[in-house]
């Protein structure tokens, strides 16, 4: 299995991993992915109110 996780502009690609380590690696990924919609969410919600410095 090969797995490509893609952190901001960086892919890292794990290349045959198992078990344990595959486990992990994919918790990983909902991790951040669930962390950049959250951040996603707090900037829209924020542009919305018009609180946004960006």
């Amino acid at each position: 299995m090969i797995l490509y996780l893609h952190l901001g502009n960086t892919t890292l690609i794990l290349d045959s991993i198992t078990g344990k380590e595959r486990e992990l690696a994919v918790l990983a990924t909902l991790s951040v992915m669930q962390a950049e919609y959250a951040v996603s969410s707090h900037t829209q919600t924020e542009q919305a109110a018009g609180l946004s410095k960006n």
